[in-house]
């Protein structure tokens, strides 16, 4: 591929989008999360007609933009299972790694847990069972209306948790 001021340009917008959607994404991310899934579908989609070589690059960057978004939604499983298993208040974890994992996992999964508490049942159903498969056996995971986390027994852990009337 030779450089060119159109794939420069392209990049500088593809990046700039990045960037945005990493900062907002505590706030909006039940928003971004989903429209990125669509939207990269829909782009790949759209340029599987196209034959120019740019075409080509567009759709293996939404491909992989569309496999990322989906790793994303797919890892809260195994990163519930880190937290209620080794990030747990009287595990011999450093205070100083369970406050910024909890920071963490916090900032990255609220929005991917609001997109399974406000899904249509089928999906919210599917989504809440792949989370508590990955529920280690001491930990009874809990669906709390509007809100899920999970309990070990003597803690409790909420990812989430709306009012009672979903506000």
């Amino acid at each position: 591929m030779r450089f060119s001021i159109r794939f420069m340009l392209l990049l500088t917008a593809a990046f700039a989008i990045l960037m945005f959607a990493a900062i907002a994404w505590q706030s909006q991310g039940a928003l971004i999360g989903p429209l990125l899934l669509i939207s990269s579908f829909a782009i790949a989609f759209t340029l599987s007609f196209a034959t120019h070589s740019y075409a080509r690059t567009g759709r293996l960057a939404a491909i992989v933009l569309f496999c990322l978004v989906v790793t994303l939604y797919l890892s809260i499983g195994p990163a519930s299972w880190v937290m209620a298993r080794y990030i747990i208040p009287d595990s011999n974890v450093p205070d100083i790694v369970r406050i910024w994992t909890g920071r963490a996992y916090s900032y990255t999964y609220i929005p991917v847990a609001t997109n399974a508490i406000y899904a249509p049942k089928p999906v919210r159903d599917l989504s809440f069972g792949y989370i508590q498969w990955w529920m280690p056996k001491s930990v009874e995971f809990d669906d709390m209306g509007y809100g899920m986390g999970w309990s070990d027994g003597l803690n409790w852990y909420t990812i989430i948790r709306y009012g009672n009337d979903g506000g």
